[in-house]
């Protein structure tokens, strides 16, 4: 969540500063419109849950599987809604269109590409988990509060990462 206050705060000030067009129109689409919503849920399940589901089973809090069902629901409806859009955002002058490509590869199985992701996965996981005692450490060692570190601090790494890395094809 941290992150994400980071870069909405960043994106605000982008778009009071940048005053040719509103930056909404470049996340003009019903999928990202879901997307927010679907955040919006999860993020609301996990204060419920912080406040009415106390107790865990073997150290892990039974909500944290209808998390993972949850989300995979909103992917699913997500994916279902992008193949049949409700409607079509306007396009205007400033309207940036997302270009996807598409690269074909003959040696793509859906074997492959699961031992790939689960192998990716766990890097993102063990990464995630690195990052995470090292911003306690600092947080220690600062005598600065972790909520600070993990909101300011990794937002604006992932910010950083995002926007300034050479191969994002994003105009800046």
């Amino acid at each position: 969540m941290g992150g994400i206050l980071a870069q909405t705060t960043f994106l605000a000030f982008a778009d009071i500063s940048y005053k040719k067009a509103n930056l909404e129109h470049a996340a003009a689409s019903y999928p990202n419109l879901m997307h927010g919503t679907l955040l919006i849920i999860m993020l609301s399940f996990i204060f419920l849950i912080t406040f009415f589901l106390e107790f865990s089973v073997k150290g892990t809090n039974p909500a944290s599987i209808l998390m993972i069902i949850g989300y995979i629901a909103g992917v699913r409806m997500i994916w279902k809604a992008k193949r049949r859009a409700m409607w079509v955002p306007k396009s205007t002058a400033s309207t940036d269109e997302d270009l996807v490509l598409y690269v074909e590869d003959g040696d793509l199985s859906k074997k492959s590409v699961t031992i790939k992701f689960s192998i990716l996965a766990a890097i993102v996981a063990f990464s995630g988990y690195v990052v995470a005692e090292t911003g306690i450490v600092i947080a220690a060692e600062k005598r600065l509060s972790e909520t600070i570190i993990g909101g300011l601090f990794t937002g604006v790494a992932s910010y950083y990462s995002y926007f300034y890395n050479p191969n994002n094809q994003i105009k800046k």
